[in-house]
Formats: structure tokens, sequence, C-alpha cells
């Protein structure tokens, strides 16, 4: 398995998404995102903790990295510059596609043991019930 960090649009488009569905009490999730984060530390709707939740996720796909490549590594694979912007969006079939590469990046060392990875795992798997939820032939099947 190789490892990389990922763009700075693909943690923008995830923590938007999130973030957006913290407070968006009929969105895709119907809120459970709100409080799966409050749980772990992370209250969004305070000022600037998107921008910390972004950071937080940056932090440990570098820290994986190091840890698959040795300390240090992560710097060499890209400027350490991330920037959080809060307009970033994505539709979410992105964003789901999105989780899976991070979560994927992440998954070196002790790394899937931290709480932030376990929530993104919940995330993934929040938004696959939410999404096969709305598709008509799902919609159709019997519950027997």
């Amino acid at each position: 398995m190789s490892a990389f960090i990922v763009e700075d649009k693909t943690i923008n488009q995830i923590v938007n998404f999130i973030e957006k569905e913290s407070w968006q009490k009929d969105g895709l999730t119907y809120g459970m995102l709100d409080r799966m984060l409050k749980k772990e530390g992370y209250d969004l709707t305070h000022p600037d903790e998107d921008k910390r939740l972004a950071e937080d996720l940056f932090i440990m796909n570098c820290r994986a990295i190091n840890q698959r490549y040795g300390v240090g590594e992560a710097a060499k694979f890209r400027p350490m510059d991330f920037r959080f912007d809060a307009s970033e969006s994505a539709g979410n079939y992105q964003v789901y596609k999105s989780l899976g590469c991070l979560i994927y990046q992440c998954s070196e060392g002790r790394v899937p043991d931290e709480p932030l990875y376990k929530l993104l795992v919940k995330v993934k798997r929040i938004m696959a019930e939410c999404l096969i939820d709305r598709i008509p032939e799902y919609k159709k099947a019997i519950w027997n």
C-alpha cells in the first residue's frame, strides 16, 4: 500500500459537508453528524471549529505518512501549507469518495486507532446508509 497527503480541497469538501450537515437538520444525515462531532469535541456551531477540524484532519494525514515512511517524510510529499477554505464544496457522492480517499491515506501505523480516524469511518458509514436510503430501488424494496 502506498500513501500520500491528500489535496486541501479533499479535506475542505469533507469538512464543509460535515459542517453543513451539523446544522442542516433535514440534510442527508438528518443531524446525526452533529451529535457524533460534539461527542468527539468538535462543536461546529462555534467560530473556527470547522477550521480546527480541517487542520486536525491534515495533521492526522501527515502523521499517517510519517508512520508509514518515517519521521519528517510527510514534508517531502507536499508543502505543509494546508489552507482551510469554507467555500469549497462538492456533491454528496464526491464527498463520499473523498472520505474514502482520506480514510485510506490515513490507515497507516497507529492512526486507525485514533478517535478522529474512527469518527471519519463512522461518518462514511452513515453517509453510505443515507445515500442508499434515497435510491429509488431501495425505497421499493420490501421491509420483511
